[in-house]
């Protein structure tokens, strides 16, 4: 028998609900809360993409850029889930330029050869 998805396996062997349950008690906090509910994220796909397990880990931290980025957000007006994208977007934005600046280093070590 295929089993297209963890939760599906999970109910097969009649675990489901207890997994269910045993997230919304070991999590805790606002981590918990994103991965037990889905409040954070992107509907049925989920909450725990590596970007939003980034922002959520910056946010948890006072004093951490990312924390005084979501602050400034939030107290431009915009909600707490609007600055959460943000901060998401800002995040892959950093990770995008690394990659960028790690590809041109791979580009050049190639081309001086060892």
């Amino acid at each position: 028998m295929r089993v297209p998805t963890a939760r599906s396996q999970s109910n097969s062997y009649g675990l489901g609900e207890r997994l269910g349950r045993q997230s919304e008690l070991v999590g805790g906090g606002l981590l918990g809360l994103a991965r037990s509910t889905g409040c954070l994220g992107a509907g049925a796909a989920g909450s725990t993409t590596p970007s939003t397990l980034a922002a959520v880990t910056q946010i948890r931290h006072p004093h951490s850029d990312g924390r005084a980025y979501y602050d400034r957000k939030i107290t431009e007006g915009k909600t707490g889930r609007e600055a959460i994208r943000s901060l998401k977007r800002r995040i892959s934005d950093v990770i995008y330029r690394q990659l960028q600046i790690d590809a041109q280093r791979a580009g050049a070590s190639s081309a001086t050869g060892p």
